[in-house]
């Protein structure tokens, strides 16, 4: 049985995700939260700004810049590796599952039921690459209302850690296995033993067309 994205989208959007008195959400063996993506997405960019009011120093700039990606990675490895773990995943996904990669298809269906825009994979070689295109992102969107269309570099910044925290998880962090997802875990396969880095190939907010991630495995 191939990856049915709709009975996916559809099984996440019958959960009824409504957070309790203290406004978390807990499902997937996570805590989740409803916060207002413009929001998010000016905090990025108005602390980017800062950094480059403040130096002219391109590796700082940089640095500020591999920060919001990183908070992707921690979000991917957090959320979608519970979501991965958890028994909603066993009971609506799995069934569908024929090999390895099905388990990128069946979290990209996922991520397109959480309102981060509309995720589509250009190109997948199981192990090796993965290419989606972003169409809608909020953080390109917000970019593109509020700073214009020239920006100097990518704003996919929660899109190119999520992405990378995908292959990582399923290629290297063996999720299959329902690793327990500790901070110790975490720094095993983002900082040691990282395998595999996002890269934007054309984004919005430079100009181009559509907003296109590559994930690539590093030696």
């Amino acid at each position: 049985m191939a990856i049915d994205e709709d009975i996916i989208i559809e099984s996440v959007q019958q959960l009824g995700l409504e957070g309790g008195e203290n406004g978390l959400i807990l499902e997937f063996g996570v805590a989740l939260t409803y916060g207002f993506a413009d929001y998010y997405a000016e905090l990025e960019y108005e602390a980017e700004r800062l950094f480059q009011e403040e130096t002219e120093d391109e590796l700082v700039r940089q640095a500020a810049r591999e920060l919001f990606i990183e908070a992707g990675h921690v979000c991917g490895f957090n959320t979608l590796g519970g979501i991965m773990e958890s028994e909603a995943w066993e009971a609506v996904v799995m069934p569908m599952i024929e090999k390895q990669e099905d388990w990128i298809r069946g979290i990209i269906a996922v991520i397109n039921a959480l309102g981060w825009g509309r995720y589509e994979i250009v190109e997948l070689i199981p192990g090796e690459k993965l290419v989606v295109q972003v169409i809608n992102s909020y953080e390109c969107r917000h970019y593109l209302e509020h700073y214009g269309t020239d920006a100097e570099s990518a704003k996919c910044y929660l899109s190119l850690g999520v992405l990378s925290s995908i292959m990582n998880l399923i290629y290297e962090g063996k999720i299959v296995e329902k690793p327990e997802l500790t901070e110790t875990f975490y720094h095993q396969l983002f900082k040691e033993n990282k395998k595999f880095v996002a890269r934007s190939i054309s984004c919005r907010a430079k100009g181009d067309h559509v907003c296109r991630i590559e994930v690539s495995k590093i030696d």
